[in-house]
């Protein structure tokens, strides 16, 4: 070996050179893609050994090749050599990067624990004093009644309270003047507007009192953060126009989507539910109406309504609006 090293160490010393650091930016590349693999734990085991096989069976290859090229002189077949080991190095950099995108994606989606909800008071513009007020009777609707009671209990407002079954009659009274304010949930405006109830909503009314909490989830408590195992992700285009959608969980979810995934295989199975599907809300006591509309009542209520429709528990939620896409 101290031979092979004394013949390596007389060569052309720019050779040399670049020999080394060639040699230096494969280890290193290929050390970064082995951690990244080896942090995907549990998916694809027996695919991720023998392409980390593969990485190694490479770099002592050019470890035997580039010195013998070196010594033997074969100038041609080196710098080919090299240039390929220089992008093969690059690719595993960018697998790297791109692995670790994926990785902190999954990290974030089994770890996130908690949404934020907002409520409104509104009232018409034309309103000039508030006495009476509707609140949605659901105690579990959090932007309509769980934020409400929180607006009225930091501002100490003492307002006469009507207890109603859903936004719909909430703001037909607001509109007949029967009432001077409602409490309504943060997609108010969009929900009215889409189903052309009352498309000038958003003008004929103003906020009086805003608030934002922040809710952990039922629906990733408990659950396996190494996703290791199969689960279920409820996939929701949503028609808020917010640049920020994680402020706001009530909106109508126009596109819902159910994705299965494997893990261990990554294999994926998707089910799409039409979004005028006429079914039992979960939180409306069971009264019937689009589905899309469940989400008015926040995540939870969407995903018991599909849950109650086909039996299947839901893991995990993604959802995106319209700028989403656009960007």
């Amino acid at each position: 070996m101290k031979r092979g090293l004394k013949r390596l160490f007389y060569q052309n010393k720019i050779k040399l050179i670049c020999y080394i650091i060639t040699f230096i930016l494969l280890i290193t590349s290929s050390i970064l893609l082995t951690i990244s693999l080896v942090r995907l734990n549990n998916i694809e085991t027996f695919l991720r050994i023998i392409i980390l096989f593969l990485v190694y069976l490479f770099m002592l290859f050019y470890i035997y090749k580039g010195y013998k090229y070196i010594v033997n002189k074969n100038k041609v077949k080196y710098i080919i050599l090299d240039i390929v080991t220089i992008i093969i190095s690059v690719i595993f950099l960018i697998l790297t990067y791109y692995i670790n995108i994926v990785y902190g994606t999954i990290g974030l989606l089994a770890n996130r624990s908690s949404s934020y909800y907002t409520g409104y008071l509104i009232k018409l513009k034309d309103t000039e004093e508030i006495k009476k007020v509707g609140i949605i009777s659901n105690e579990d609707d959090i932007e309509g009644y769980v934020v409400a009671k929180d607006i009225i209990k930091d501002n100490k407002l003492n307002y006469e309270l009507v207890s109603y079954d859903d936004y719909e009659d909430i703001i037909d009274d607001l509109y007949k003047k029967a009432l001077d304010g409602a409490f309504v949930q943060s997609s108010y405006v969009n929900y009215f507007n889409s189903n052309d109830l009352y498309p000038t909503i958003a003008q004929d009314t103003s906020i009086v009192y805003k608030k934002t909490i922040t809710k952990k989830n039922k629906v990733v408590a408990n659950k396996n953060s190494k996703l290791d195992k199969p689960f279920t992700i409820l996939l929701m285009g949503v028609d808020s126009t917010l640049n920020n959608i994680e402020t706001m969980n009530s909106f109508n979810g126009d596109t819902l989507m159910l994705i299965t995934f494997n893990p261990q295989t990554l294999n994926a199975t998707m089910f799409s539910i039409p979004r005028d599907l006429y079914v039992p809300i979960a939180c409306k006591n069971g009264a019937s109406a689009k589905i899309n509309t469940s989400s008015v009542g926040g995540i939870e209520c969407v995903e018991e309504t599909i849950k109650n429709l086909i039996g299947i528990d839901i893991d995990y939620y993604a959802k995106i609006n319209f700028k989403g896409v656009v960007d």
